[in-house]
């Protein structure tokens, strides 16, 4: 059974991103249950500094962790009230596509 024996690598980093925090705590709970220590985990969301930082964060996360691997986890639906108290949706899937873009092919994978 492939399940019994799936092991991610020791060197696995989890960062994940969503505007629910109950989602952030299970995304937590699920990143440990998969072998990823709590150390190398990371949940962002909680509010809109978060989300809107969250390129830079892990383009710069995986600049300093050249040598690990990274599973990445978005909310496809990330909701934010902005500036001018405007409700907005932002996409995870353009969010982790425009981070793909901005890594250095030995980084994107």
């Amino acid at each position: 059974r492939m399940q019994k024996n799936f092991r991610l690598p020791p060197n696995t980093h989890g960062i994940a991103i969503d505007d629910s925090k109950i989602q952030r705590k299970l995304l937590s709970k699920l990143m440990e249950f998969i072998g990823i220590t709590k150390d190398n985990i990371t949940i962002l969301g909680d509010g809109p500094s978060e989300i809107l930082s969250f390129e830079d964060h892990v383009v710069e996360y995986m600049q300093l962790h050249t040598n690990n691997y990274v599973l990445l986890i978005a909310d496809e639906q990330l909701d934010i009230v902005n500036e001018s108290s405007q409700h907005e949706s932002i996409s995870g899937s353009h969010m982790i596509k425009k981070i793909r873009e901005r890594l250095p092919p030995e980084l994107e994978g």
